[in-house]
C-alpha cells in the first residue's frame, strides 16, 4: 500500500505540482518569462472632466517564485479611446478643441501569493502617457487647424487575480490606478492633476 501511494505521488499531476509541470512541459508554475494581451475599461479624470472609454494593449514580464510568494517585474502599453471635445461659437466663427489620450504605459514591480491555481498580486511602479491637443477654427468658408503632441508622467498602483488555464496559459483580471502629475508639450513642462483608472482582462502565455 505504501509503495502504491508513493508511486501515485510521483506520477500524478495532482500530487506533483510544479515538479509535474516542469518535467512534462519544461515550464515552472508562476515562474519565468511571459507575454500577454489585454483589453478593458478606462476612465480619465482631470480638471473637472470625467471621460470614459476603452483600452487595449499588451504586457511582458518575468517572475520568480520562492515557496508560495511570487515576485516579478512587468511592462505594459495600452492604446485608449479617451477623448474630450468642446466647441465655442463667436458669431460666425466656431472653435473646436479636442484632447485625446493616445497611449498609457507603465513599468511595475509585482508581489503576489499563490493559492492553488490562483495568483493574487499587488503592483506599483512608474507611468508614462502620450496624447494630442488639437484646435480647429472655422468660419466664412475657411478652416484652420493646429495640433500639439504631449506626454505625461506619474505613478501607478493596483492589483489583480490570475488563474492558470493550462500548462502555459493564464487568464487575469487587473485594476490599475494611474496618477499623472506632470505634462510636457512643445518643450514646456507643467504640473497637472489627472488620473486614469483601468479595469482589464488579459490572457498570457508563459515562454520559459
Amino acid at each position: 500500500m505504501a509503495t502504491r501511494t508513493a508511486f501515485l505521488a510521483a506520477t500524478s499531476p495532482a500530487f506533483a505540482g510544479d515538479g509535474y509541470l516542469k518535467s512534462n512541459t519544461g515550464l515552472s508554475e508562476w515562474q519565468g518569462l511571459y507575454i500577454g494581451a489585454q483589453a478593458g475599461y478606462a476612465s480619465l479624470e482631470a480638471s473637472g472632466l470625467d471621460v470614459n472609454g476603452a483600452a487595449i494593449g499588451g504586457y511582458l514580464g518575468y517572475r520568480i517564485k520562492t515557496s508560495g510568494v511570487v515576485i516579478g517585474i512587468e511592462a505594459d502599453v495600452n492604446g485608449t479611446t479617451l477623448e474630450q471635445s468642446s466647441s465655442s461659437s463667436f458669431g460666425l466663427v466656431t472653435m473646436t478643441t479636442t484632447a485625446h489620450l493616445d497611449t498609457i504605459s507603465s513599468i511595475r514591480a509585482t508581489l503576489g501569493a499563490v493559492a492553488g491555481p490562483v495568483l493574487i498580486y499587488g503592483t506599483a511602479g512608474a507611468a508614462y502617457a502620450t496624447g494630442n491637443f488639437a484646435a480647429t477654427v472655422s468660419g466664412f468658408g475657411i478652416k484652420v487647424s493646429a495640433g500639439q503632441d504631449f506626454s505625461t508622467t506619474g505613478y501607478v498602483i493596483g492589483g489583480g487575480i490570475e488563474k492558470r488555464l493550462s500548462s502555459n496559459m493564464t487568464g487575469r483580471i487587473e485594476g490599475l490606478y494611474y496618477g499623472l502629475s506632470e505634462i510636457e508639450a512643445a518643450g514646456v513642462s507643467a504640473k497637472i492633476d489627472a488620473s486614469v483608472m483601468m479595469i482589464k482582462a488579459g490572457i498570457a502565455w508563459q515562454l520559459n
